[in-house]
């Protein structure tokens, strides 16, 4: 994490418990006064790339799925994007 200017940037990480070998993969950096708000802000964007990258198609995989499995790092821990989105 790094600060510019009262937003912190933070890395995002998805959890691909669907391959051969289950694992979690650095996506992107998100930008944002808190980590909740980097990645609610940026929803769109980071299921997009997920989808993708891992060639998660839509018919087989959805939105939703991908975004319980994403999480923001920040110092004491990680931030799930399924609490920021109400996914629970």
């Amino acid at each position: 994490m790094e600060e510019v200017n009262d937003v912190m940037i933070y890395e995002v990480v998805f959890f691909d418990g669907w391959g051969m070998m289950p694992a979690y993969y650095l996506v992107q950096s998100v930008e944002g006064p808190t980590p909740e708000q980097a990645l609610a802000a940026n929803l769109e964007g980071i299921t997009r790339e997920i989808r993708e990258r891992f060639g998660l198609h839509e018919g087989l995989v959805h939105d939703k799925q991908i975004q319980e499995t994403v999480y923001a790092l920040r110092d004491n821990g990680l931030v799930s994007l399924r609490d920021v989105a109400g996914l629970r």
